[in-house]
């Protein structure tokens, strides 16, 4: 079966390293979580399926961290990774990770929403740097912090996607849906998710 969520995610990995500049591991890890989150707070699913931690750096989906030092190989065909971040990086500063596409970015998985919010974050963030987005992605009371602060000390803490509520994401063009609703249609997914496994 297909896993569409993967198919966003290496899309969306290409889209990101073309259209901004010094994307390393950080930035990307980064603006996945925005587009991810914003794309929650208007419909209740994230895009590429990934979860992540609250870790010192910032919002971190651990599972493509490890996968950038032992890629699968439909990540490996899409995407180069130079010097990739070392076991101990999520704890330390992490060094620059240089990524680059294989390929050229083919419009095949993204949804016109999807699309939409990428460009915006791509056009916020093009010339950013990891730490200049670090003001955005560890704001007070956004989805990070909340993480980080359920489990002080300990950094492995579960970002929740119902905190992509808060107006430290307001960002974009997209409208955000009610939390109830919100709740509701994460729910749906996951459920449909579930069945079509």
């Amino acid at each position: 079966m297909v896993d569409i969520d993967r198919l966003k995610l290496l899309e969306s990995i290409v889209f990101f390293l073309e259209n901004t500049q010094r994307c390393g591991a950080v930035k990307l890890f980064k603006l996945l979580y925005f587009l991810d989150m914003l794309h929650f707070r208007e419909t209740g699913r994230p895009v590429t399926g990934l979860q992540y931690r609250a870790l010192p750096y910032g919002p971190v989906p651990t599972s493509l961290y490890d996968e950038f030092r032992n890629p699968q190989a439909d990540f490996a065909a899409t995407i180069s990774i130079t010097a990739p971040p070392s076991s101990d990086a999520l704890e330390s500063e992490p060094s620059f990770t240089k990524i680059a596409p294989k390929n050229k970015w083919r419009d095949r998985y993204l949804t016109v929403r999807e699309k939409r919010i990428a460009s915006e974050l791509a056009e916020i963030f093009k010339e950013a740097s990891a730490s200049d987005m670090s003001n955005v992605s560890h704001a007070t009371n956004g989805p990070w912090d909340k993480a980080k602060n359920r489990n002080p000390g300990r950094w492995t803490e579960t970002i929740d996607y119902l905190d992509a509520l808060s107006p430290t994401l307001k960002m974009g063009s997209g409208k955000a849906i009610n939390r109830a609703l919100l709740s509701e249609r994460s729910r749906e997914f996951s459920e449909a998710k579930e069945i079509f496994k």
